[in-house]
């Protein structure tokens, strides 16, 4: 595919899938026994991978493409993810620390984990706001307050954009960076589902 001013970079998932399978996955998905691991309530195997194996490669990726050498603004950068990929790159937005252009997850979800931890540290930060604030103003509460709500209201509106499609076709941190100064306005990354 080729969509002007565009540079597409297709990404392969970092684990490899289990009981030599072949192919690929972006977060741990099977029991030993080869069973898919459940979300049930205490189970973290799932996410833990996806923060400690996939995320820190993604925030890389995306500290490369907004570096001087490829000259990337995050506005700029849209994700494209099917199935696990999707999960990767809705991860990826939530903990990319400045504003993506948007993201596209086809078949994919935040993990529910995910969630419930994103709930748990969200109610935790709420509590210290307010205890923090029974020494401050009301007016002061209520701005803090409001300031959490709406953080919360950007990053589910963020989650729901769908905006771009990109190209599937293989490229490196110098493709990227190539591509940044022939005028390519748009860099596409696509996070392939696990294969």
């Amino acid at each position: 595919m080729s969509l002007p001013r565009v540079c597409s970079l297709a990404l392969r998932a970092p684990l490899p899938l289990p009981h030599g399978l072949g192919g690929s996955m972006w977060h741990e998905s099977f029991e030993p026994d080869g069973e898919l691991i459940k979300p049930v309530a205490g189970e973290m195997r799932r996410l833990s991978s996806l923060e400690t194996q996939t995320r820190p490669r993604l925030l890389s990726l995306l500290d490369l493409l907004t570096s001087a050498k490829c000259g990337w603004m995050p506005e700029q950068i849209f994700l494209f993810g099917f199935s696990q990929g999707g999960t990767a790159a809705l991860d990826l937005m939530l903990h990319a620390g400045a504003r993506l252009g948007g993201v596209v997850s086809v078949c994919g979800h935040l993990l529910p984990e995910s969630l419930a931890h994103a709930q748990a540290e969200r109610l935790r930060r709420s509590v210290a706001v307010a205890n923090a604030s029974t020494t401050a103003t009301t007016a002061t509460t209520v701005a803090t307050t409001s300031t959490i709500a709406t953080t919360s209201t950007s990053t589910s509106t963020c989650t729901s954009t769908s905006t771009t499609i990109a190209s599937t076709t293989s490229a490196d941190s110098t493709s990227a960076a190539a591509a940044s100064t022939t005028g390519a306005a748009t860099a596409a990354i696509a996070i392939g589902g696990a294969c």
